[in-house]
């Protein structure tokens, strides 16, 4: 049996060059034609070995082809690992910011009402209003450590946010802010304007 020619080994040598690339971190995409090449030119020498060669070097370039998608597919989970707390962190404390702009729209609405009720003027504390507010949650904030948890009495003491001007006549304080959330920077203002990261005024 004649010794297979050079010129019919290219595949087998395609795979071996192309496996090698994968494993070269800016080259890993070199896998996969390294894995196809290297499969056909070991089908060729299976079933015709008197006109094809090179089984080995096709061999060693499946193998390193398999070897960089493997490391590719494990880096890429790593990655995705290590970005899902992050994630979840950044989806956590959006959802916290809106509750926190929820829960001013609330207080936004209340004082306004009870405004409406007392000649123009807001309420001298937060107290006051807890007819209109509903549910004493309303008061604080998500981000709130002291005072996380679910509340289902009033209490002064357990309130997030800063009632910055008490007792004020609302057409005096209509483009100032006059409640704030000293986590977020949310604000309501005397207008019933509620928005988020306004200075104090």
């Amino acid at each position: 049996m004649n010794a297979p020619q050079k010129g019919k080994r290219t595949l087998a040598v395609t795979s071996l060059v192309l496996g090698i690339l994968s494993l070269v971190p800016l080259s890993i995409v070199a896998g996969i034609p390294a894995v196809i090449t290297g499969h056909i030119a070991r089908r060729r020498v299976e079933e015709a070995p008197d006109q094809y060669g090179g089984g080995r070097l096709a061999l060693a370039g499946l193998i390193m082809g398999y070897v960089s998608m493997a490391v590719a597919i494990g880096l890429g989970l790593l990655g995705v690992s290590m970005l899902a707390p992050l994630t979840d962190a950044r989806n956590r404390a959006q959802a916290q910011s809106i509750r926190c702009l929820n829960n001013l729209k609330q207080v936004s609405i209340a004082l306004r009402l009870y405004a409406a009720d007392h000649q123009g003027a807001f309420p001298t504390n937060f107290m006051q209003i807890t007819k209109q507010l509903g549910s004493p949650s309303v008061l604080i904030c998500p981000l709130d450590p002291e005072r996380s948890g679910s509340q289902r009495e009033w209490n002064p003491d357990r309130i997030s946010y800063e009632f910055l001007r008490p007792g004020e006549e609302q057409s005096k304080v209509v483009d100032e802010v006059i409640v704030s959330c000293p986590f977020h920077g949310h604000v309501v203002a005397g207008d019933g304007t509620v928005g988020g990261g306004l200075r104090k005024r």
